[in-house]
């Protein structure tokens, strides 16, 4: 996706905790998530400095990847 985001999702894997097949935990904070996407999420968002993240067609800053995918469907389904 962007540069220096691989050592970010390196950084995300080693602060996961695999409970079971549906329980992932935070090292750092021990929250659980019922997927590894969502822990995921909240490990970039609360555990782990990253690049920042801008928006190809409007140049919004978005906090996280995950912000900018919510924030691009809005591009694509304005209401």
């Amino acid at each position: 996706m962007l540069e220096g985001w691989n050592e970010v999702d390196e950084i995300i894997k080693t602060k996961m905790i695999a409970l079971s097949a549906n329980e992932h935990q935070c090292s750092d904070c021990l929250h659980i998530c019922r997927s590894r996407q969502n822990l995921g999420v909240h490990i970039e968002a609360n555990h782990v400095s990253h690049p920042e993240v801008i928006c190809s067609l409007c140049g919004a800053k978005c906090t996280t990847r995950d912000a900018l995918r919510k924030h691009l469907r809005r591009h694509r389904n304005p209401k």
